[in-house]
Protein backbone atom coordinates (compact mmCIF):
# COMPACT_ATOMS: atom_id res chain seq x y z
CA UNK A 1 0.00 0.00 0.00
CA UNK A 2 1.25 3.47 -0.86
CA UNK A 3 -0.25 6.57 0.90
CA UNK A 4 0.90 10.25 -0.20
CA UNK A 5 -0.08 13.09 2.10
CA UNK A 6 0.49 16.74 1.66
CA UNK A 7 1.12 18.44 5.20
CA UNK A 8 1.32 21.65 6.44
CA UNK A 9 4.40 22.81 8.54
CA UNK A 10 1.80 22.20 11.89
CA UNK A 11 0.61 19.47 10.81
CA UNK A 12 3.70 17.96 9.93
CA UNK A 13 5.16 19.41 13.45
CA UNK A 14 2.37 17.57 15.40
CA UNK A 15 3.10 14.44 13.44
CA UNK A 16 6.49 14.05 13.97
CA UNK A 17 6.25 14.93 17.83
CA UNK A 18 3.60 12.56 17.94
CA UNK A 19 5.33 9.67 16.22
CA UNK A 20 8.54 10.18 18.51
CA UNK A 21 6.64 10.62 21.56
CA UNK A 22 4.98 7.44 21.16
CA UNK A 23 8.28 5.92 20.42
CA UNK A 24 9.56 6.71 23.22
CA UNK A 25 6.78 5.91 25.55
CA UNK A 26 6.64 2.33 24.52
CA UNK A 27 10.28 2.20 25.31
CA UNK A 28 9.67 3.20 29.11
CA UNK A 29 11.30 6.75 27.98
CA UNK A 30 8.20 8.59 30.68
CA UNK A 31 10.31 11.55 30.37
CA UNK A 32 9.05 12.64 26.87
CA UNK A 33 5.11 13.62 28.94
CA UNK A 34 7.52 15.72 31.15
CA UNK A 35 7.69 18.94 28.68
CA UNK A 36 3.94 19.44 27.70
CA UNK A 37 3.03 19.06 31.28
CA UNK A 38 5.65 22.24 32.00
CA UNK A 39 4.34 24.06 28.86
CA UNK A 40 0.56 23.79 29.66
CA UNK A 41 1.24 25.25 33.28
CA UNK A 42 2.09 29.07 33.81
CA UNK A 43 4.13 28.75 36.88
CA UNK A 44 4.87 24.58 35.83
CA UNK A 45 2.47 23.64 38.64
CA UNK A 46 3.98 20.91 41.17
CA UNK A 47 6.89 19.47 38.98
CA UNK A 48 8.12 17.17 41.75
CA UNK A 49 4.71 15.66 42.06
CA UNK A 50 4.00 15.26 38.18
CA UNK A 51 7.22 13.64 38.11
CA UNK A 52 6.73 11.35 40.93
CA UNK A 53 2.95 10.41 39.05
CA UNK A 54 4.90 9.24 35.92
CA UNK A 55 7.62 7.48 37.64
CA UNK A 56 4.60 5.53 39.42
CA UNK A 57 2.94 4.84 36.25
CA UNK A 58 6.19 3.94 34.38
CA UNK A 59 6.85 0.75 37.23
CA UNK A 60 3.33 -0.08 36.51
CA UNK A 61 3.65 -0.38 33.14
CA UNK A 62 7.62 -1.32 33.02
CA UNK A 63 7.72 -3.27 36.24
CA UNK A 64 10.92 -5.19 34.92
CA UNK A 65 12.44 -1.42 34.36
CA UNK A 66 14.40 0.56 37.02
CA UNK A 67 13.72 4.33 37.33
CA UNK A 68 16.18 5.37 34.89
CA UNK A 69 16.28 2.47 32.56
CA UNK A 70 14.25 1.71 29.22
CA UNK A 71 14.79 0.18 26.05
CA UNK A 72 17.01 0.90 22.95
CA UNK A 73 14.73 0.94 20.02
CA UNK A 74 16.26 -2.61 18.98
CA UNK A 75 16.00 -4.37 21.74
CA UNK A 76 13.87 -7.49 21.35
CA UNK A 77 11.03 -6.26 23.88
CA UNK A 78 10.51 -3.13 22.29
CA UNK A 79 6.94 -3.55 20.59
CA UNK A 80 6.69 -3.81 16.87
CA UNK A 81 5.00 -0.23 17.02
CA UNK A 82 7.40 1.56 18.62
CA UNK A 83 9.73 0.45 15.89
CA UNK A 84 7.51 1.53 13.15
CA UNK A 85 6.67 4.90 15.11
CA UNK A 86 10.25 5.52 15.15
CA UNK A 87 10.78 4.44 11.14
CA UNK A 88 7.96 7.16 10.47
CA UNK A 89 9.47 9.61 12.50
CA UNK A 90 12.74 9.49 10.68
CA UNK A 91 11.36 9.03 7.35
CA UNK A 92 9.18 12.17 7.65
CA UNK A 93 12.51 14.26 9.32
CA UNK A 94 14.37 13.14 6.37
CA UNK A 95 11.79 14.20 3.91
CA UNK A 96 11.66 17.36 5.53
CA UNK A 97 15.39 17.68 5.39
CA UNK A 98 15.41 16.89 1.87
CA UNK A 99 12.64 20.18 0.91
CA UNK A 100 15.13 22.61 3.17
CA UNK A 101 18.01 24.75 2.15
CA UNK A 102 20.17 22.58 3.16
CA UNK A 103 23.70 22.34 2.13
CA UNK A 104 25.05 20.40 -0.52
Amino acid sequence: MKIIMELSESQYSVLVTALEDYARIMLGQFWVLEMPYYERTEENGNREEFKSKLEELKQLAFPELLLHQDYGIGHEKTPKSSKIAYELYKALRHERWKLSDRPV
